[in-house]
């Protein structure tokens, strides 16, 4: 997702109470709207059989481009129906992704890491470094609509590290 990212901010405060219950209700809205959101779209059973890889990509890097650019309407429209419902408009959504997702924001390389497949939903794991020589690893949760489409059902981020001989992929497993 993966955890909320309620690192202490850098110069050393903690992260407001507000701020940190804002991103846990963000985080536990996208997990809690994967199964929703795929009966809300009619897709509990996407095709496995087609690699959905290319087209999830294609997604996170849209979003991805989108944020950078600060185009709140291109980012916001591939958020899946739970966020937009969570968020209601594109420069609220926006607004958080500032605040609290800035390796999204500040980016300047990304390279995706292993996708994992689940009933209903995949999880990306995508590396970015930003202008600072930081690494950061976003989760991205994704859900198939009925027209085959991808969309993002949610974002968690792990923690940055700065030196890259630290950073380890690590890979998420699903719970059996």
């Amino acid at each position: 997702m993966p955890h909320a990212n309620l690192q202490p901010r850098k110069d050393g405060a903690p992260m407001p109470f507000k701020s940190a219950i804002k991103a846990m209700v963000v985080v536990l809205a996208a997990w809690a709207g994967l199964a929703s959101n795929a009966l809300a779209v009619g897709r509990t059973d996407f095709n496995t059989d087609k690699d959905p890889t290319t087209a999830i990509h294609r997604v996170i890097e849209r979003q991805l481009d989108a944020i950078r650019r600060d185009d709140a309407e291109a980012a916001f429209s591939l958020a899946a129906p739970n966020i937009r419902r969570a968020f209601k408009t594109a420069s609220t959504f926006m607004a958080l992704v500032a605040k609290d997702y800035l390796p999204m924001k500040r980016w300047e390389a990304a390279t995706f890491l292993d996708l994992r497949t689940f009933d209903d939903h995949c999880v990306q794991r995508v590396k970015l470094v930003d202008d600072r020589g930081e690494i950061a690893v976003a989760n991205y949760a994704m859900v198939q609509a009925a027209s085959g489409d991808w969309w993002v059902a949610g974002v968690t981020m792990e923690p940055a590290v700065r030196d890259a001989k630290r950073f380890k992929p690590r890979l998420i497993r699903p719970d059996f």
